[in-house]
């Protein structure tokens, strides 16, 4: 939402947008650009501006900073609370839409929004013509000329716009580019600098030779000699962000002799230097402060900031090839820039952080006795080195440590792993999300440790330190969990680390290096990172996770999972040789019952234990070993097709330049959160959100109608649809017709025009209507479905596994592909599923189980194989002695049978027997048993189980001798144990613990004590 715009007005001979001010349309209407005024004259007593000397322009680009109207907030909004109205009551904007404010002209170099642009420039040899009402032309000197370099270069920082500069063979000076700038001595009435916004690259329809320049009155000794952070610098990069498209945050009307003051010509709170160089506003204006003395001696930003960010990547995309490794800022830098580096003349710094990558960390270790406040959220301020609100992290970036200095500071955390190294002093320390962890500079014995609630205090060594929302502490000499209340989670680094757990449930992670993680008691996670880490699950049932590297698993007590479903590629582990490898790394288990495959095709192995195999996706081969096993096949066991696109935290695709692509992720696997799946191709994108707006691309025919679908948002989400040039096209919040959340979007919108289109994924701003999109924060979770009956599939293809049950009573459950099961050589269970499986019951009294009833399949006999056909599929079928239907238990041939176990799995089972003398095993689960006609047998088994009756209850009689209860009626004579309820047609009655006790329940909610 952008406001108070209807200054703007088309110049129809040039093609350039004009700033048209009351009674000063300017004098030449070939300049966008806005004339820049002196720094401003304070008055000591009341922090008035001398007045504003008018600019020989339409415009005026950067005139004087003026001080603040009255007192403000702290300092400032951050991203979590911009959107609404600010505290002075002036409409706030997020900075996502602040910066296409100052971008509204969409005037750029490029060839669309977000995409990447190569500019050259030049600083100018000679001039023909100056430009009106300025004389007195100067090449730049050195020193300009190093302070313009530097300039260009935090906005290439930032945004993927390139610059090339051209000179003259022998020459530090050329006239051919197409940003070129020089100096001027006087005219412009005064100002300090002027500028022209793009109008296309050279050669393009409407392009003027005059667009880009820039020039500098160099009779101002602030920009003949440019200091970095001084106020001339500060003009160069101003007026730079003028010549490659950005505009000030509002149509200031500036006339001769009169004065701009933000309470009068700021349109929206965030419009002052704290959030923006495009802006004429002190950053006092909304609650910061740059002035090292308290008098007027004032830092100025040499980078872009927050909202410039916002707006030169709307325009060029975002450039994330900036600092990708691991990065320190402040102190130790290694940014690769001097305003990023408070080790020299520079301290204390003004900037706002863009990184596109590692693991990164705010040092201002070095600023002493200042109580700081340093905040690790995307769109925060942090108060540093004696400033306030003088550090923000763009939208997208993400740093995840920070080192205080010597004074009380305060930490603010992110939904990353965060380190916070707090220095001498008493000081506060908020993780936040992420797994966090505060470093401190003794032993441990050097520390007293106290909780209240979830908050502990930490003193010693020089250090007081009060923490929450914290999951680890680290001294030098041991790393311990940070509550003593529940399990935790803890993450740890690249280092090699010796992490131990809680006796209650933890989740612990290595990270990198070589770690040993001991989780004790509790039933854990464990997860080694990169590295060749040791993991010990100690008591309880464990779930250990090897990841990268040549790791060592002791699940130790409890029945423990070895989890490879992370894994990049199949994995082969053999639990009786102890042994695994594959896409994990080779692995030693030892004490392991249990093991989760990957997507991928997997050998897995059991041993003489009663072990679960999990084949996870792929064509896998499972073989149980000794003991009753369970093996299960990929689910949902196809493969082919498109997977889903995952989107994490880490992808910036905040513009259009960076939308993520939905290209060939179209198929027709079945979902049922999307209408008609299995003959519409669609695609899914899961997504955690990076904190700022995110695109989405898709490629349509003309005349495809395209349907877009938020599902499961954790925030109020919208969607809105742009064209390639940014235009928008449709947009929904709250979509009164989805079936999820109702305040999920969706919405559809058919393409007269063939091409790629853009999806924009927002969070609504409370309290706009019409609605306003903003950055949903960092996170946050949704799932986007996009469905079209014109896009290309990816096919389908069935996979199937293949299953040996070996020794043992063994459960072997198929998926939807084609499976191989072979039950070995005892009384096995075997479920084939959907897909046209191979069963082989091998020895022992084996039964076949199919979901539905008897009738609808056709089983026929042949050469001592059995095919069965049917709703599962069609099936080829030896040595299986029974078919368990759902209507009750038949031979091979399929005639009901008379007797024989029927017996039931682990899970919650629904067993039919027959009209003959059935004998009915539950097993585990909370089985239901309906023993049908005959004197039958019942064995519940572990759980909660329910005997189904046919008739009421006065039919029946019912006694209970010794945990045996005997049910007589018209379905016959009934012999139960272990059974915990009877259901008959009219009533169920509840068993009494250790039988003799019925209790009537009804078909309400019932309450019994007995």
């Amino acid at each position: 939402m952008f406001f108070g715009l209807n200054s703007i007005r088309s110049n129809a001979a040039s093609s350039i947008l004009l700033e048209e001010f009351d009674g000063f349309t300017g004098r030449n209407e070939r300049f966008v650009g806005v004339g820049e005024a002196v720094e401003p004259v304070e008055n000591a007593s009341f922090g008035a501006i001398a007045s504003y000397q008018v600019c020989a322009c339409c415009a005026r680009f950067h005139g004087p900073t003026t001080e603040a109207d009255g007192g403000g907030p702290v300092f400032g909004l951050n991203a979590d609370d911009r959107g609404v109205f600010g505290p002075n009551g002036k409409p706030s904007l997020s900075s996502t839409d602040a910066g296409a404010q100052i971008t509204r002209t969409n005037q750029s170099w490029a060839s669309g929004l977000g995409t990447a642009a190569t500019v050259t420039y030049a600083f100018r040899d000679s001039v023909t013509t100056m430009p009106t009402d300025t004389t007195g032309f100067s090449q730049f000197n050195a020193t300009q000329i190093a302070a313009t370099v530097l300039a260009l270069s935090a906005w290439s920082d930032v945004a993927n716009i390139t610059f090339q500069r051209v000179q003259n063979v022998g020459s530090e000076f050329s006239d051919n580019a197409t940003i070129l700038l020089g100096n001027y001595s006087s005219g412009q009435d005064g100002a300090a600098a002027f500028a022209y916004l793009p109008g296309g690259m050279p050669g393009a329809a409407g392009f003027s030779q005059v667009q880009g320049d820039v020039w500098i009155n160099s009779s101002l000794s602030y920009n003949a000699l440019p200091v970095q952070q001084g106020y001339g610098q500060l003009t160069l990069l101003h007026e730079l962000g003028h010549a490659i498209g950005l505009s000030h945050p509002a149509a200031y009307n500036a006339s001769a002799g009169g004065s701009i003051t933000y309470s009068a010509s700021a349109i929206y709170y965030e419009d002052s230097l704290q959030y923006s160089v495009m802006s004429y506003f002190s950053e006092r204006e909304t609650g910061a402060d740059f002035r090292t003395d308290g008098a007027g001696v004032r830092r100025y930003s040499a980078a872009p900031l927050l909202d410039d960010i916002s707006a030169a990547q709307r325009l060029y995309g975002a450039n994330t090839s900036t600092r990708t490794g691991d990065t320190v800022y402040g102190f130790n830098s290694t940014a690769g820039q001097i305003w990023f580096n408070a080790g020299n003349e520079l301290s204390p710094l003004v900037f706002c952080a863009w990184d596109a990558g590692g693991t990164d960390t705010f040092d201002f270790s070095g600023y002493l006795n200042n109580g700081q406040i340093i905040d690790l959220r995307q769109g925060s301020f942090s108060s540093v080195g004696g400033l306030v609100g003088n550090v923000s992290i763009a939208l997208g970036a993400v740093i995840e440590n920070a080192i205080g200095g010597s004074g009380s500071d305060t930490f603010r955390g992110n939904s990353a792993n965060n380190r916070f190294t707090p220095n001498t002093g008493t000081d506060v320390v908020d993780g936040g999300l992420g797994t966090d962890t505060v470093v401190f500079s003794g032993a441990r014995a050097a520390y007293t440790i106290t909780w209240n609630g979830q908050t502990g205090t930490i003193t010693g060594n020089g250090q007081n330190v009060t923490v929450t929302n914290v999951e680890f502490l680290q001294f030098t000499d041991q790393t311990i969990a940070a509550t003593p209340s529940g399990g935790v989670m803890v993450g740890g680094d690249i280092t090699n680390e010796t992490i131990t757990g809680t006796a209650l449930a933890d989740v612990i992670g290595g990270l990198g290096g070589d770690d040993v993680i001991s989780g004790l008691a509790g039933s854990d996670t464990l997860n080694g990172g990169s590295g060749n880490d040791t993991l010990n699950g100690g008591d309880d049932n464990d779930i250990l996770i090897g990841a990268l590297g040549n790791d060592t698993l002791n699940g130790g007590a409890g029945v423990d999972t070895a989890d490879y479903s992370g894994a990049g590629t199949g994995v082969t582990v053999n639990l009786t040789s102890g042994a695994a490898s594959g896409g994990a790394g080779t692995d030693t288990l030892s004490l392991v019952e249990n093991v989760t495959g990957t997507a991928f095709a997997d050998t897995l192995t059991g041993d003489g234990a009663a072990n679960i195999l999990r084949g996870g996706g792929g064509i896998d081969t499972l073989s149980g070993g000794g003991g009753a096993d369970e093996l299960y096949a990929g689910a949902p066991g196809q493969g082919g097709g498109a997977p889903d696109i995952i989107k994490g935290s880490d992808t910036t695709n905040g513009s259009i330049g960076t939308a993520v692509s939905l290209s060939g992720a179209f198929d027709l696997f079945e979902n049922p959160a999307i209408a008609d799946s299995t003959t519409i191709p669609h695609a899914t994108v899961v997504a955690t959100s990076h904190g700022n707006v995110e695109y989405y691309r898709v490629t349509v025919t003309a005349g495809e109608t395209v349907n877009f679908d938020i599902d499961g948002a954790t925030f109020d989400s919208t969607l809105r649809l742009f064209d390639g040039a940014g235009v928008e096209l449709a947009s929904n919040d709250d979509n009164a017709s989805d079936g999820g959340d109702s305040t999920d979007s969706a919405l559809s919108h058919t393409f007269a025009t063939a091409g790629t289109y853009y999806i924009q994924v927002g969070r609504w701003v409370s309290g706009s209507a019409p609605f306003v999109s903003g950055p949903p924060p960092a996170g946050q979770s949704y799932t986007l479905h996009v469905s079209s009956p014109s896009q290309p599939t990816t096919p389908i293809v069935l996979l199937g596994s293949t299953m040996n049950g070996d020794a043992g009573a063994d459960i072997l459950s198929g998926g939807s592909g084609t499976d191989t099961l072979n039950g070995g050589t005892e009384d096995d269970t075997l479920t084939g599923a959907g897909g046209n499986d191979t069963i082989n019951g091998g020895d022992g009294t084996d039964t076949a189980v199919y979901s539905g009833n008897r009738s609808a399949y056709t089983i026929t006999v042949s050469g001592g194989v059995t095919t069965v056909a049917g709703p599962d599929g069609s099936d080829s079928v030896t040595n299986v002695e029974r078919l368990q239907f759902a209507d009750g238990l038949f031979d091979a041939a399929g005639n009901a049978l008379t007797g024989g176990p029927i017996n039931g799995t682990s899970g919650a089972d629904t067993l039919n027997g027959t009209s003959g003398a059935d004998v009915i095993n539950g097993l585990d689960g909370n089985d239901v048993i309906n023993a049908g006609a005959g004197n039958d047998t019942i064995d519940g088994g572990a759980g909660t189980d329910t005997a189904v009756f046919s008739g009421a209850r006065a039919g029946y009689t019912v006694s209970t001798v010794g945990g045996t209860t005997t049910v007589t009626g018209p379905d016959g004579t009934d012999t139960l144990t272990t059974v915990e309820r009877l259901q008959f047609a009219d009533i169920t009655l509840i068993v009494g613990a250790g039988g003799g006790q019925y209790f009537a329940g009804t078909a309400g909610a019932d309450t019994i004590t007995g």
